[in-house]
């Protein structure tokens, strides 16, 4: 029982990965169509876009570990 409880603990915190990754990407994603930055527009949206494809690619990873895990838990 202990290690379906562990097991289910991670899954959550998964969830909760996302959500949060969700978040991130929503307020980059708007921080970048901002145009009027003070300090070189160019660089800080470009930095802002490089982040939102990280967070993006990132989420992909963890999804699929998240399926990965829930296939496992089911066989």
């Amino acid at each position: 029982m202990i290690h379906l409880r562990n097991t289910k603990a991670q899954l959550l915190l998964s969830v909760r990965e996302q959500v949060t990754l969700i978040g991130v990407a929503l307020i980059l994603s708007i921080l970048s169509k901002k145009s009027s930055w003070t300090f070189e527009p160019l660089l800080i949206n470009a930095g802002l876009e490089v982040l939102l494809s990280t967070v993006f690619i990132y989420s992909l990873f963890i999804l699929y570990d998240t399926a990965v895990a829930v296939l496992e838990f089911y066989e």
